[in-house]
């Protein structure tokens, strides 16, 4: 697609985190790196591991905006919980203008009670800020297809 640039991850963010625990300003790194880039760029998305460690702290430091997604079952609630508390820290003391973008429901299945229930406590629990659009949990196999090369940034 034009204009749109993917930088992947590679095996050497595995011991990025072990190296950031010793560094001087650990939490924004991310941000001191790109920074130089914001004004080239509209937006720019930074997917996180679903933990909270110090590579999702970094991408909290670095970001403007946090955009949720969440799989429409029981434990996914604790870990956005967990999330929005983490947002909030982070808001206090490290970044004040985050802000949470909105949560988007995926591995939804209307036929599930479960997923459907989910979807009732966060949209109770967060008006407003859960969008209507939801990823569909898909059954059967789709044959993935082929991706074209990413474009370095």
């Amino acid at each position: 697609m034009p204009h749109l640039f993917v930088l992947p991850s590679s095996a050497d963010l595995v011991g990025a985190e072990l190296e950031l625990v010793s560094m001087k300003s650990r939490e924004s790194r991310l941000r001191a790196a790109i920074e130089p880039l914001r004004d080239a760029y509209e937006y720019v998305f930074i997917d996180c591991p679903p933990s909270l460690g110090l590579l999702t702290l970094n991408a909290l430091v670095a970001a403007d905006r946090v955009l949720v997604p969440l799989q429409c079952e029981y434990y996914a609630l604790e870990g956005l919980g967990s999330l929005l508390r983490t947002i909030e820290l982070v808001k206090g003391s490290l970044k004040p203008g985050l802000e949470l973008d909105g949560v988007v429901l995926t591995m939804f299945d209307v036929r599930n009670n479960l997923a459907r229930q989910v979807m009732k406590d966060v949209q109770a629990n967060l008006p407003g800020q859960v969008y209507e659009t939801v990823i569909r949990a898909t059954s059967g196999s789709a044959k993935p297809q082929p991706r074209q090369a990413s474009h370095p940034l």
